[in-house]
């Protein structure tokens, strides 16, 4: 029975060890799986800040808007100043460099506790923060790790230095902690307390007295990194305006639950309680985590060093469990000071169990570990299989944000000029991430619009939807991004309405670009701009204007559409008040395309977008230059002729328009659907602007064509702001839309790209 038992005992030690190697080559193979990963999320929206800060000299609190502290914004501008704010694959580096430095503080910290607690404890922490949702990387809440573990070491792990040393460099650390998030300070007074009972067991004296041994040096520690943090914010003149915002707004936005749900009292109770003890996902854990403490307990000696540990360990558990309830908000990296304390409890469950208890309850320990590892929903199996798609099936890794920053950062960097500000309408930091590739400017005090949507009856946010109106109306930024099913505030005193906003938008800013995911206006304020849009029902909210706009406003039925002569009514007139007229089709077509075929005799074609279920056509009203036609001459293929053509260079307002109008025919009919597409090339062969469609919009595809009727094509290209002074070229091909073949020019010069015009563009 004795060699059965130490068989055991050496069968289950042998695999803890296999189980510590196992998730440490797992470890090392996230790491460098992550070295690929992207920065996202809030970290971006930090970088950007502190990038404002460095290199665009603006102030945080005075000169925009911004909850953090400056403990949180001056770290990752060190981190910016180091290894540049866009060197994606140095941050992963810091990161790494800081999970490894967590990991060493935690050896030093862990290792009178056995080896294998030490080494369980450094592993499974790297391997839950690495195998969490990307959101919790590089987060203000995992860089108050380092000092807590550094601090944790001190306050129990140096009994032989001064107890006034250790009290003041816990105190500075703690400081740096306050300044980045000051509730992160909630597990602090553990610290001190095993610092003061280690002095009261060694050197007894007064309580008064031994408060004040410990209590001044701590209290002039943290007090340091805060003064300055005090002196910062005085010399730069934003004192008043982080006052403001740190009293008055935080606690309006401390009431803001997950998904940007406002939850106030009584309900806002029941709301705290149920998240705090979801514990995020984490509550599997305490298994491994009581069995671990238990077992130390009972093998180590009373009044031992081991013991004292355990209990400071509980200590901060409990108090870093509370952390996310203090804040009032559940997000999952805030759960990470909760997490690195109960990885560390569960690796107490990595210690050999005394021989004397019944060999089943030796494997107790290992397999409620091993169980809370791969049992679902478990981080670690879909982690396994991202690599597996990474490295074997040869997978990339997903863009962060769903590519929107880097899409906004493309579309910034080809049409904006240094100086152009930039308006983003959201509440994510993925569209700051953009603006910080792109080394953007913000146009007004607000980053994002997020505040000016809730608590709508408080005169702080009143004031600050005065502050963004006059600051719009003031400095017009160049561009205005909109986020695709952006989140809105939902619950009490907030709305998703900005009534005076959407009029601005509406008569000042023109669609420019329209992606999967966000959309681009342009300030076009000298454009009159009219809104025609099918089926209008109270219950609809068009896309580009407030209801307060409907003089500027064509709503259409269903029946209506159904009437020519109602159509015609209805938009001869209209039309010709504005220099844009935009076709909003919500969520339904109109069925006999009477809308665009009306609007598509007086108007050129802009192009369409798409916005969630929306369809939106654009138009620029026929100006008198694109009236002119010339005869061509000119046959694509064999069969189709270009009958006779107008090209003009036109502005309205800021914007440059390239105007083209084509009469089409053809001599036979057509079995073969073609496109044609319009480009504005520059001197070295790029195109810098391009039109692409089937003839009139799509409402005339060439397999429709009659033998020699008369098919008009009027559609029209912006030119982007930012072209360079040069000689450009109007050129058009017709192409197979099924194999893009193009077809060949006849009566022309050799090739198949008509030239319709050359114009010389001026800055």
């Amino acid at each position: 029975m004795i060699g059965r038992m130490r068989s055991s005992a050496i069968i289950n030690r042998i695999a803890g060890y296999v189980l510590l190697g196992l998730l440490t080559l797992l470890l090392i193979a996230t790491a460098i799986y992550s070295l690929n990963w992207r920065t996202g999320y809030d970290p971006a929206w930090l970088m950007y800040d502190a990038r404002l800060i460095d290199q665009h000299h603006l102030v945080p609190y005075r000169d925009f808007h911004e909850i953090n502290l400056p403990g949180s914004l001056y770290l990752y501008l060190l981190i910016g100043k180091a290894i540049g704010y866009t060197n994606e694959s140095l941050l992963r580096i810091i990161d790494l460099g800081c999970l490894g430095a967590i990991s060493l503080a935690t050896w030093i910290w862990l290792r009178p506790m056995g080896h294998k607690v030490a080494w369980g404890a450094a592993v499974l922490f790297g391997v839950g923060y690495l195998t969490s949702d990307i959101t919790v990387n590089i987060q203000r809440d995992y860089f108050i790790i380092l000092p807590l573990a550094c601090s944790a070491a001190l306050s129990i792990r140096f009994p032989h230095w001064s107890p006034m040393v250790r009290s003041l460099l816990i105190g500075i650390l703690g400081g740096l902690v306050a300044t980045i998030k000051p509730h992160a300070l909630i597990g602090w007074p553990v610290l001190f307390g095993f610092i003061y009972h280690d002095v009261q067991r060694t050197q007894p004296r007064r309580l008064p007295i031994q408060a004040l041994r410990i209590g001044l040096p701590a209290l002039l520690g943290l007090s340091l990194p805060v003064a300055i943090m005090i002196v910062y914010l005085v010399n730069s003149g934003s004192w008043s305006d982080f006052i403001e915002l740190e009293t008055k707004y935080v606690p309006l936005y401390s009431h803001v639950a997950r998904d940007l749900v406002i939850i106030d009292y009584p309900e806002r109770l029941g709301y705290l309680l149920t998240s705090y003890i979801g514990f995020d996902g984490l509550g599997w854990w305490f298994i491994p985590a009581g069995i671990g403490i238990a077992s130390t307990l009972h093998v180590a000696p009373p009044g031992s060093r081991q013991r004292q540990q355990v209990f400071q360990m509980i200590g901060l558990a409990v108090c870093y469990s509370l952390y996310p309830a203090v804040s009032g908000q559940f997000f999952n990296y805030h759960w990470l000071p909760f997490l690195y304390i109960l990885m560390a409890l569960s690796a107490l469950s990595l210690n050999d169990l005394p021989r004397s208890l019944p060999l089943v309850l030796n494997w107790v320990p290992l397999i409620a570990l091993i169980g809370c590892l791969v049992l679902p929903p478990s981080q670690i199996l879909d982690t396994l299989d991202r690599l597996e798609k990474h490295y074997i099936q040869g997978q990339p890794i997903p863009p962060t944000d769903g590519g929107m920053a880097d899409e906004l950062a493309a579309y910034l960097q080809m049409h904006h000029q240094p100086e152009d500000r930039v308006q983003v309408l959201g509440s994510s930091g993925a569209p700051l991430h953009g603006l910080l590739l792109a080394d953007a400017l913000p146009a007004t005090y607000f980053l994002l619009d997020l505040p000016l949507y809730h608590d709508l009856s408080h005169p702080l946010n009143q004031k600050y939807r005065q502050l963004f109106m006059s600051q719009m109306e003031q400095s017009p930024p160049r561009s205005v991004i909109d986020i695709h099913h952006r989140a809105y505030f939902f619950g009490p005193d907030s709305s998703r309405e900005f009534p005076e906003f959407s009029r601005l938008l509406t008569e000042n800013y023109g669609l420019a670009y329209v992606g999967k995911i966000l959309t681009i206006y342009e300030h076009q304020p000298d454009l009159r701009r009219g809104f025609v849009v099918y089926p209008l029902k109270d219950t609809d909210i068009p896309i580009r204007y407030h209801l307060e706009a409907a003089a500027d406003v064509v709503p259409l039925n269903h029946e209506q559409v159904l009437d020519a002569q109602i159509v015609d009514d209805k938009l001869s007139d209209f039309i010709d008040n504005y220099d844009i007229v935009e076709a909003e089709f919500l969520a339904e077509q109109d069925p006999a395309r009477a809308i665009e075929s009306r609007i598509g005799q007086h108007a050129f074609r802009i192009g369409e977008h798409w916005i969630s279920a929306t369809r939106i056509v654009e138009y620029l009203v026929a100006p008198p230059e694109c009236t002119d036609m010339q005869a061509s001459g000119v046959t694509f293929g064999s069969s189709i002729h270009l009958d006779q053509y107008a090209a003009s260079l036109v502005r309205k307002g800021e914007t440059q328009w390239i105007c083209v109008r084509l009469d089409w025919s053809s001599t036979q009919p057509l079995s073969n659907s073609y496109k044609l597409s319009v480009r504005v090339m520059d001197q070295g062969e790029q195109a810098v602007a391009l039109y692409d469609s089937r003839p009139a919009g799509y409402l005339a595809p060439t397999t429709s064509w009659k033998p020699g009727e008369t098919i008009r094509d009027q559609l029209a290209l912006p030119l982007p702001a930012a072209l360079t002074t040069g000689h450009y070229r109007v050129e058009l091909v017709l192409y197979d839309e099924a194999t893009m073949e193009h077809l060949p020019l006849e009566g022309a010069p050799s090739g198949d790209a008509l030239l319709l015009m050359s114009v010389q563009i001026q800055d």
